[in-house]
């Protein structure tokens, strides 16, 4: 690999590290959860092909079928295939059509084992949405991550 490259990625994942000891400090969990989830945003946002994009919101399918979560911590999608319905202009929180989505990525501050559990859950719901193309269309699943910032 590259050394820049290298040392780029040292220095963002050591930046995010102190970032999220930092946010330790902020007392709502929601808040901090969120805070995080922009952190993460904010590492892979600069490394994303030019029509990829982060948001966070609800992925949809062609069946109506909705994942059981509130909400996805990040969605990794596709802009140029089928626009996501955003709640405002320079908002990116919103429904994201499961034919854009790239990946989805759960962010955690203490990753349980009941965690590992769920998104492993998630995932496999994720795996059981259709695409809206034709029948016999060949598309790549979405890949389920997920990033802890501890684990017990």
């Amino acid at each position: 690999m590259n050394t820049y490259i290298r040392s780029r990625l040292r220095a963002d994942a050591a930046h995010l590290v102190a970032r999220a000891k930092a946010e330790e400090f902020i007392v709502h969990k929601g808040l901090r959860g969120r805070f995080r989830e922009l952190l993460v945003d904010a590492i892979l946002a600069p490394w994303l092909p030019p029509y990829a994009a982060c948001g966070t919101g609800m992925i949809v399918d062609i069946d109506d079928k909705v994942r059981e979560a509130t909400q996805e911590d990040i969605v990794i999608f596709d802009r140029s295939l089928v626009p996501a319905v955003f709640a405002h202009n320079s908002a990116m929180e919103g429904v994201f059509p499961f034919d854009v989505v790239l990946s989805r990525v759960e962010v955690k501050s203490i990753l349980t084992r009941a965690d590992l559990r769920r998104a492993v859950l998630a995932s496999k719901e994720i795996y059981e949405m259709h695409f809206c193309g034709p029948h016999g269309r060949t598309a790549a699943m979405p890949i389920s991550a997920i990033f802890a910032f501890k684990s017990i």
